[in-house]
């Protein structure tokens, strides 16, 4: 596998939708029961153009295998030093190492960006993920229990947290 992480660009935005909505249809990863129709995910490009919060893709041999996102972690202005991290693979391309180095890259994106820390929630039984983010460094930092039900199934939510003590310093400028 040659694997090219790249910024993420309207032309991904199909493959994309394709991605996520069979994560909403067909896993319990997250907690999303409607897919997203093409507009819906372009706004969401649009809210990730780079300039604070950022949004890439995985290319594998000329296929979109996966993308990953940092975004705000709560709408309110005193959440600025911090992101949620996103990452989705395609079917096809999982148990190959793709999601580690999507969720890595955004991560060392939060670092050169100036975030103090990098938040990823999982749902419990994202056993896969949660050995992949502990590997990154998150660092396990809360639960929420019965927080959901998706496709008949009572959902727990874990967090992780990635902290950036080198960033906490000059936290004034965000």
């Amino acid at each position: 596998m040659t694997l090219h992480i790249r910024p993420t660009e309207e032309g991904d935005l199909p493959a994309l939708t394709a991605i996520y909505n069979h994560a909403v249809e067909q896993t319990l990863t997250t907690l999303d029961t409607d897919p997203k129709s093409l507009e819906q995910m372009a706004r969401w490009l649009a809210d990730h153009d780079g300039e604070r919060y950022c949004a890439v893709t995985a290319v594998d041999d000329g296929a979109i295998v996966g993308y990953a996102s940092l975004s705000p972690f709560a709408p309110r202005g005193g959440y600025l030093a911090s992101a949620e991290v996103s990452t989705y693979v395609a079917p096809e391309a999982q148990g190959r190492g793709v999601g580690a180095r999507l969720t890595r890259f955004v991560t060392d994106e939060a670092v050169r960006r100036g975030f103090t820390t990098v938040l990823g929630m999982l749902t419990a039984n994202n056993h896969a993920s949660q050995r992949m983010i502990e590997r990154i460094g998150y660092e396990p930092s809360g639960a929420w229990s019965a927080i959901g039900v998706k496709h008949g199934v009572l959902i727990d939510m874990l967090m992780f947290q990635y902290r950036i003590p080198q960033n906490e310093a000059g936290f004034e400028r965000l």
